[in-house]
Parts: C-alpha cells; sequence; structure tokens
C-alpha cells in the first residue's frame, strides 16, 4: 500500500523531539503504532467474511525500518502460516474475482482523521514526557 501519512515542517515539536531524542520518537512510536490499530480493526470490519471467516486473520499491523529521524508503521496484508490466501485474493483480486480493495477504502476514507489524531496525540503524550523529564 502506498498510502502515507508525513507530518512536516512543525518547528516547534521538531525542537522538542530533538531536545528529548529518542524517548519522543519511542511516544511517537505508540501513538502511530495505536491509531494503524484501528485502521486493522476498520479493514477487519468491513472485509468480506465467507465460509471460512479466514480473511479477518491476515490482516496485520507492522512495524516498518527505523532510523533516528523516521518512524514507520504499516498496516499490511500477510499470511505467517502460508495456507491463509483469503485476504489477498479479497484484496487484490484473482483471475475470476475482481479485486475489493478494503484497505485502499478504508485508508482513504480515515487517513485525515488519523494523521490529526497522531499529530494531537503525539504532541500531548511529548509535551507529558517534557514535564516528566523537567524540560
Amino acid at each position: 500500500m502506498a498510502g502515507k501519512v508525513i507530518v512536516a515542517g512543525i518547528e516547534k515539536i521538531d525542537k522538542v523531539f530533538r531536545e528529548l531524542g529518542s524517548d519522543a520518537l519511542k511516544v511517537a512510536r505508540k501513538v502511530m503504532r495505536a491509531e494503524q490499530k484501528e485502521i486493522k480493526k476498520k479493514v477487519q470490519s468491513t472485509m468480506p467474511v465467507g465460509e471460512t471467516k479466514q480473511a479477518k486473520k491476515g490482516v496485520y499491523v507492522m512495524s516498518g525500518k527505523r532510523s533516528r529521524v523516521k518512524i514507520s508503521i504499516n498496516t499490511v496484508i500477510f499470511d505467517k502460516s502460508k495456507t491463509n490466501f483469503h485476504t489477498q485474493f479479497l484484496e487484490y483480486g484473482t483471475k475470476d474475482q475482481p479485486a475489493q480493495g478494503t484497505i485502499r477504502k478504508v485508508w482513504d476514507e480515515n487517513k485525515d482523521k488519523m494523521k490529526d489524531s497522531i499529530i494531537i496525540n503525539t504532541w500531548k503524550d511529548v509535551l507529558k514526557l517534557a514535564k516528566a523529564k523537567g524540560k
């Protein structure tokens, strides 16, 4: 999935993050993960359920590659068991079945709310952390 929420250009937040270092990134990662879990729940609630009820089990929230300046959390379709392909078939389709694009639909409907929530909750939690550290 190519959708992204990027929060940039906020000088005050950037300054606080630099002062607090990796602790601020931990707070931001926690908030972002919580938001992605909400996306996961919405995807699972809108995904069609067949007789096997296997499709919902193939949606996960995973952390992306970490760096000092970037956090990546993704909602993905993944098959841990190597036997449950229902989710991939529903999302991307097959030669006999059209793609249903559940993750894309949920993402498009919720990305702006998620971005606002990430900004508000990250800032709130980072300020709590700064107070606790006396900065």
